[in-house]
């Protein structure tokens, strides 16, 4: 069964060319400038080098692209920072960045998941990501990336990585045997759930407290869909979501929003 799976970018509870599958690098041996700049090289690849080196006279933390769009490399490491500035290079076409982009996070954050994913495609359709995937043991998923998301990733990276992880999870739950639509509401509850209590990616800045609440909000809308035995055996993980919740919820001068108490599924 091939089963399509959407994850939004904030705000969008949901929405919907290819690149080979990636071999995993070992970091280099060294030190200093060299080794920092072949890790750039293997995750991000030329473009980010070059654009990295460029940005050096830049005023630090934020950058601006010709055509006006505000780049944000502020609290990011020089990985994250280079992946950033060069899916902001608008000398190549957005959906030829928008699928670089999507492997590089892969490549950097995620290297020994890459045979998860069979291809990346461009469509600006997709407001967040999507893979779709076949329940098997061998699964390997197809993943749509559009403009909103390599927008997005400009000027608040840090979601992007988990984003990614998102729908890496679901292609494992399809190799386990989570298909069809009868265990739909299952996958997405604990894709969320990993994804809204998941601590930012080393060096690729931090997920703000209103995008915390939608996540964990995605997270409790889909564990209310459960039936009330599968409510009953992750109850745990519906208190570890409100007391997350509680932490977050009208944070940085943001109002208090009430969690849902019913079906809401999304994803």
């Amino acid at each position: 069964m091939r089963i399509h799976h959407s994850s939004p970018s904030p705000g969008r509870m949901p929405a919907r060319s290819g690149a080979a599958l990636v071999r995993r690098h070992a970091e280099p041996t060294g030190s200093g400038a060299a080794r920092r700049v072949l890790v750039l090289q293997r995750t991000a690849g030329n473009h980010a080098v070059a654009a990295l080196l460029r940005s050096a006279v830049a005023p630090v933390g934020v950058q601006r692209q010709t055509a006006g769009t505000r780049v944000s490399t502020r609290g990011l490491d020089a990985q994250a920072a280079a992946i950033v500035t060069n899916a902001a290079n608008t000398s190549r076409p957005v959906s030829q960045r928008a699928v670089e982009l999507v492997w590089a996070i892969i490549r950097a954050y995620f290297p020994s998941k890459a045979g998860l994913v069979r291809a990346v495609q461009f469509d600006d359709s997709e407001t967040g990501l999507s893979t779709t995937v076949r329940t098997a043991a061998n699964a390997q998923g197809t993943r749509s990336v559009g403009s909103t998301f390599l927008n997005e990733a400009l000027t608040g990276f840090a979601r992007r990585p988990l984003q990614v992880g998102h729908e890496l999870e679901h292609v494992e739950q399809h190799r386990s045997g989570m298909g069809g639509p009868a265990t739909k509401h299952l996958r997405e509850f604990l894709a969320f759930y990993h994804k809204a209590l998941a601590p930012e990616l080393a060096g690729t800045g931090r997920v703000s407290h209103s995008t915390r609440v939608r996540l964990i909000d995605a997270a409790l809308g889909n564990h209310y869909c459960l039936s009330t035995q599968l409510r009953t055996t992750h109850a745990a993980k519906e208190q570890e979501l409100l007391a997350a919740r509680a932490r977050h919820d009208g944070r940085a001068s943001n109002p208090s929003t009430t969690p849902p108490s019913s079906c809401q599924p999304s994803g």
